[in-house]
Order: C-alpha cells, then sequence, then structure tokens
C-alpha cells in the first residue's frame, strides 16, 4: 500500500463491504475473490469486471473498488474519473505491480485512496480494504481536478466527459438521447461528439467508433456496432 493517511474508522464494519474488482485477468481476478473472501472479509460480497466498460455496466453498488491501473481500453488511470461518477461513495484502491510515483500522484490527484500492490500478501490486503471500506483510509491532501479536465497530461487526450460520450456513441445513440443520459444540453454533447471526432480524425460517429474500437480503447458487442453501423 502506498500513498494514504489512516483516520478513525467513519463507516459501521459489522457487515461485509461489497467489492468490486476491476482487472483483464481472469486468474487473477479468481485468486484475488479466494483473498477477499477469507480471513476478516469471509463473506463479502465480489463484483467482477474484465474491463472499465464492462465495470460500468454493472448495477449493483459497492463500497470498495480496486482498480487495475493497466487495462486495455480505457485503462484504470484513464478512468478512475468515470468510476467515482458511477460509485461516489466507494473508496477506491489502485492495483498495481509497479512502483510508479508519478501514476500514483496522478491517481490521488483524482480521488483513489492507495495504491495496493499485486505481490502484496493477502493479509495486506485484506487489512487495507477493510481500513478503505470503514473510512479509516483518507486521501492525502492533493490539487482537485475537475470531471472534464483532460484525462491526459498532454492536453491532447478526451477527458472524462468525452470518454462518456464515446461509451454512449458506441451504443449507438443519438445526441438527444445521450444529452438525456448526461443531463447537459444537445449543443453540450454535439462539442463533445467534435471532440471525440477531432481526437480520433474522423469525420462520422461511425468512423470514431471503428477508430476506438481499433485502438482497444473501447470493446463494442457485435449487435451494438451493427446498430452503430445502421
Amino acid at each position: 500500500m502506498a500513498s494514504a493517511a489512516l483516520s478513525a474508522p467513519s463507516k459501521d464494519v459489522t457487515k461485509p463491504p461489497s467489492v468490486l474488482l476491476v482487472d483483464d485477468h481472469a486468474l487473477f481476478r479468481a485468486g484475488m475473490r479466494f483473498i477477499l473472501n477469507d480471513g476478516e472479509l469471509s463473506g463479502c460480497a465480489v463484483l467482477e469486471a474484465g474491463s472499465l466498460t464492462e465495470a460500468l455496466s454493472i448495477p449493483e453498488q459497492a463500497d470498495v473498488v480496486l482498480l487495475d491501473v493497466q487495462m486495455p481500453g480505457i485503462n484504470g488511470v484513464e478512468g478512475l474519473t468515470l468510476v467515482k461518477r458511477r460509485w461516489p461513495k466507494a473508496a477506491i484502491l489502485m492495483l498495481s505491480a509497479h512502483e510508479d510515483v508519478e501514476t500514483q500522484q496522478l491517481c490521488l490527484r483524482r480521488g483513489a485512496l492507495a495504491f495496493v500492490n499485486k505481490t502484496a500478501s493477502p493479509e495486506q490486503i485484506r487489512a487495507v480494504v477493510l481500513q478503505a471500506a470503514s473510512g479509516a483510509l483518507s486521501a492525502l491532501p492533493a490539487r482537485a481536478e475537475t470531471a472534464d479536465e483532460s484525462i491526459g497530461e498532454t492536453g491532447n487526450a478526451l477527458s472524462a466527459r468525452q470518454l462518456d460520450v464515446l461509451l454512449l456513441m458506441c451504443e449507438g445513440i443519438s445526441n438527444k438521447a445521450i444529452a438525456r443520459k448526461l443531463f447537459v444540453s444537445e449543443n453540450t454533447v454535439r462539442s463533445h461528439v467534435a471532440a471525440v471526432l477531432k481526437h480520433f480524425g474522423c469525420s462520422t460517429r461511425v468512423e470514431a467508433v471503428m477508430a476506438a474500437q481499433k485502438s482497444g480503447m473501447v470493446s463494442v458487442r457485435a449487435d451494438v456496432t451493427h446498430a452503430v453501423l445502421t
């Protein structure tokens, strides 16, 4: 675990927490599920997703989110803002096998509470999950970022809101429907769509969706792709 502050527990920990595990390796998820259902966490509900796109479609609530830093498509660093928006009350812990100080600081600025090394012992992993679920972990003070701030540090990546729009574009729905889902105006959606098209160097929504899929940024089901293309 890295870069987190301890405080007095502020949540009821008598009930096992629900944990959402987002990682693209099925074997790692299986091992983590075994760890999370043992010892002090015995009986906790473990939800799983192999990608951020899959995770955002899960209807259940989560007390703790374990989010892998490196994933195909939208990775954990890029998707952290989306996760916070989807589960605003959840404690977010980043999973990584590497000690990258710059990445850790970036994730902490975006609201992650701590980093959990994938090579940590089962006892260490359970301990930090329990601390996060109980409210005993609090993020160190860091510069706040707005929801629409650029995802990347170079200024040319998609913002969190533009990623929202891209994911909905992949469902083949209209600007009006996207506006309703995101509670924004159609003009705002058009601006975000234009930014997405510019990002991929495309002139149409279909081309942008296909470019995003080809790059691995998003995963589009065959039936949804058909809806977009027609």
